[in-house]
């Protein structure tokens, strides 16, 4: 893939969009996709989903995701995790469908 060509060095690569973590087996390298190659590339973290997220709760989630970056000393994974709490503690997003189909990969 291109990523890996790239040479992005960020902490974290965010993919907002459906179903951007999902890739392919492949023997003797496990599942190889887009998160693969940006790590590869030079990222720290990946985030993205493995499976169509609502619209609404994708906002939800991202909006509690991007409140950390407004803090001096943010890591990517602690922030991904506090955005599932959060969403958890919000009525309408509590179920997993709507949180647990973002996932985060790291170095």
């Amino acid at each position: 893939l291109d990523a890996v060509r790239l040479g992005i060095e960020t902490k974290v690569v965010v993919m907002s969009a459906c179903e951007t973590s999902l890739g392919e087996h492949q023997l003797g390298e496990g599942l190889v996709g887009m998160p693969q190659a940006f790590l590869i590339g030079g990222a720290e973290n990946v985030l993205g989903s493995i499976w169509q997220i609502e619209d609404e709760a994708s906002r939800e989630f991202f909006s509690h995701f991007y409140e950390g970056i407004k803090s001096d000393d943010w890591e990517p994974k602690n922030k991904y995790q506090k955005a599932q709490q959060e969403m958890i503690k919000h009525k309408e997003y509590s179920d997993p469908f709507f949180w647990a189909g973002f996932v985060m990969f790291g170095k």
